[in-house]
């Protein structure tokens, strides 16, 4: 397999490319440098910030991006863990702190939305929304929950 720069080699952000995803026909990728912006493209060559260029979150990088619902979630590299939330690929709204660690990865699985943080715990949510994320029973501890991001 040959891998090729779409964007000739100029970076997209930052730093880090530590996320993509595919939101309402755009690709969407996740600063991980202290930015924590999110950038956009139509056509995987010309990149546009999301957000106004302005930070989605705070200043520690955005881990990990997903879709659920019709909805585009950025996980925040910061502890304790946070997740923005976005309509429109453009706007965020923030949920309440809920993780102990930084995110770290999402999933959907079995028709919830779950977010792993770096304590190893995994947190889920029914409905994908700001308030109603609960712990399931992540060991916890030091090792990173690790989970694949879906787009379903």
């Amino acid at each position: 397999m040959t891998w090729t720069a779409t964007n000739s080699n100029l970076a997209v952000g930052a730093g880090a490319i530590r996320a993509m995803t595919v939101f309402n026909g755009r690709l969407y990728a996740a600063d991980a440098n202290s930015t924590s912006k999110v950038y956009w493209t139509a056509d995987g060559v010309s990149w546009a910030p999301a957000n106004a260029n302005v930070a989605v979150g705070a200043a520690s990088g955005i881990s990990a991006l997903a879709v659920y619902n019709g909805r585009l979630y950025a996980g925040d590299a910061a502890s304790p863990g946070r997740v923005y939330i976005s309509t429109d690929g453009n706007s965020w709204t923030p949920s309440t702190a809920f993780a102990a660690g930084s995110i770290q990865s999402f999933a959907v699985f079995n028709g919830k939305f779950l977010a792993g943080d770096s304590t190893g715990k995994v947190y889920v949510s029914v409905d994908g929304s700001s308030v109603t994320w609960s712990a399931t029973n992540g060991r916890g501890g030091s090792d990173r929950a690790s989970a694949a991001a879906s787009g379903t």
